[in-house]
């Protein structure tokens, strides 16, 4: 048996590598050009939208949520996500002393095969509120649970980590939950306090799950609408929260008192199952906190896993860093190989560097976990990834979230994958960065999506064998600044029957939609869009053309009718020309003006 198995994640050259950032680098400074911020963006729709009958529906972004301080995200003037936006909340929770107890001290053997789980839960007890120092490779066949009292750093030493020989969670972190009290007032969107039927229970600090009956759409699990909150004060039976309510919560609203268990830092290590695959492989999480304050997991390398490498749940804070690899992805069997699947009301949670190797999905969203009372409430609300994380030989979607989310961010690294990066929470930000490799989709934006912004994301080299860059079912979606050096006409490049507007200085050769009259096409500073006939029904819903009737539109003494529509390349915006040759460069101005002049 091998006790220590160092992975290699990235195996590329340098080349290959320093090529890789360079073109993250020009997500950047794509998605920097225009200076908008995404709720800006959202904004501007219905003003730029004035076009024949593109006006986007009553409700596409709640008026709570626009423009909102602490709703949903926005980006700054750099179009970079601002600092107030994921704070971190590091400084306010306890941390662990630098005093040192070590697990060979309390009785381990530490040979990979031995069982150690008895010893080591002993050395985790004595070292709560200290750090505690593994040194060997472990054999359990139990959990490790931390205190929940005391803040706790575990620190692996360089060949020393833990052999999980038995389906449980190899570290296992979580705070407590008391019962639901209802909610008389305060549970609509944008609310920032909430009266309760009785506030005994409750001090300002402390942290509150707030929940209704409301259900998430989710086909594959019941979840229900619900935030974690901190209460910063208390006026009779009236609570004051940290963040306001980010959605309506009008059917049975309740909060839930939790106590959330004080930080715990896990560094360094090497982790694996013994048993990773088939009908009767271990299919438990490695890592797993739930109502925790702050859980911070640093330079792990986890290997040959039957379940996801972490999983957070009601989780304030925190942050992952490190390596994933050979994660078993095989549902049929209860396999299912996350990355980091950050669940229930978590926020603030950071994905910060890294890498995610043959997983299912490098990061997901998925339904809350802890005591009953809280399970299965929740949208994880503005966590972040960062480019500095890459995903690569992924085996399903390379980033994703499930229909549990609300205003995450993230900044794909994708390399692989039948999907690059998939939505099917609300609110969602792409945030620069680059998707290649990807055999279906570049991006799914999913039916069960509202509002995914995609800004600034470079797209190379996808899909490589079927479908299109972009499938787009959501209901309303926004590509901003969006780069797709693909061949004309080698796939459609945004594909499916959601409502979707390109705005700024997107680049989309080949640019042709599956349905095109579900689609918006509205311009910012301008686009290019290489020539493809598939767009001449896309260029009648634009212009406002009447089906083979002739355009309103004053072409300089020309007339353009639905059947003489092409496409010529153009740069900066989009250039129209008609059979005899003649060519009109069409302009859509801020607030939906069009302008169009023969050349």
């Amino acid at each position: 048996m091998k006790f220590s198995q160092k992975h290699d994640p990235a195996e590329a050259s340098e080349e290959s590598s320093v090529g890789r950032r360079a073109l993250l680098r020009l997500g950047t400074i794509a998605t920097a050009m225009t200076g908008a911020s995404a709720v800006s963006t959202l904004q501007s729709a219905s003003a730029s939208a004035a076009i024949g009958d593109l006006t986007s529906p009553p409700g596409y972004v709640p008026l709570t949520e626009k423009g909102a301080p602490l709703g949903v995200a926005t980006l700054d003037g750099k179009s970079k996500v601002p600092a107030a936006m994921l704070p971190d909340l590091s400084g306010i929770y306890g941390r662990a002393s630098a005093a040192e107890v070590y697990a060979a001290n309390f009785g381990t053997i530490g040979d990979g095969q031995a069982d150690d789980t008895n010893a080591l839960r002993v050395a985790l007890t004595s070292a709560a509120g200290k750090t505690l120092v593994v040194t060997q490779m472990h054999r359990i066949t139990g959990s490790l649970a931390p205190s929940t009292l005391e803040p706790t750093n575990i620190v692996f030493r360089p060949g020393a980590g833990l052999i999980v020989d038995s389906d449980v969670v190899a570290i296992m972190h979580q705070g407590s939950a008391g019962a639901a009290i209802a909610v008389t007032g305060g549970s609509a969107a944008g609310s920032t306090t909430l009266t309760v039927a009785d506030a005994s229970v409750f001090t300002a600090g402390g942290y509150l799950v707030l929940k209704s009956a409301d259900m998430l759409t989710d086909p594959a699990r019941t979840t229900y609408r619900g935030m974690l909150a901190r209460v910063t004060e208390k006026s009779g039976n009236i609570l004051t929260l940290d963040n306001p309510v980010y959605r309506d919560m009008p059917t049975r609203p309740e909060v839930v008192p939790v106590i959330l268990a004080p930080r715990v830092t896990v560094d360094g290590g090497d982790f694996s199952h013994t048993k990773p695959v088939g009908p009767t492989g271990f299919r438990s999480a490695l890592l797993y906190f739930a109502l925790a304050l702050h859980p911070t997991v640093r330079g792990i390398d986890a290997h040959d896993l039957g379940g996801p490498g972490v999983l957070v749940s009601h989780v304030d804070g925190g942050s992952f860093s490190g390596n994933l690899t050979d994660l078993t992805n095989d549902p049929d069997n209860g396999h299912f190989g996350y990355g980091v699947n950050v669940g229930g009301t978590t926020r603030y949670f950071r994905v910060i560097s890294g890498t995610a190797r043959r997983v299912r999905h490098g990061f997901t969203t998925g339904h809350g976990g802890g005591p009953s009372v809280v399970n299965s409430v929740g949208d994880p609300f503005r966590n972040h990834v960062s480019s500095d994380f890459l995903v690569t030989e992924g085996r399903d979607a390379g980033l994703d979230t499930h229909a549990q989310g609300w205003g995450n961010i993230i900044e794909p690294n994708v390399d692989c994958c039948r999907i690059g990066i998939q939505d099917r929470a609300q609110f969602t930000i792409f945030s620069g960065g680059i998707v290649s490799g990807s055999t279906l989709y570049g991006a799914n934006i999913s039916s069960e999506a509202t509002g995914t912004l995609i800004d600034g994301t470079n797209f190379v080299n996808t899909p490589t064998k079927a479908g299109s860059v972009i499938r787009a079912a959501g209901t309303t979606g926004v590509l901003k600044d969006v780069y797709i050096p693909l061949p004309p006409n080698a796939v459609p490049t945004v594909s499916g029957g959601g409502q979707v507007e390109v705005r700024g200085s997107s680049f989309v050769p080949g640019y042709n939609f599956s349905r095109p009259g579900t689609f918006g096409l509205l311009g910012k500073r301008g686009m290019s869009v290489s020539a493809n006939t598939d767009l001449k029904q896309l260029i009648v819903g634009l212009l406002g053309l009447p089906a083979g009737g002739a355009t309103p539109l004053n072409l300089n003494g020309g007339s353009l009718t639905a059947g003489n529509v092409d496409l010529a390349e153009s740069s900066g915006s989009l250039m129209l020309k008609s059979p005899d040759g003649t060519r009109y460069r069409i302009t859509v101005a801020n607030g939906g003006a069009v302008t169009a002049i023969k050349i």
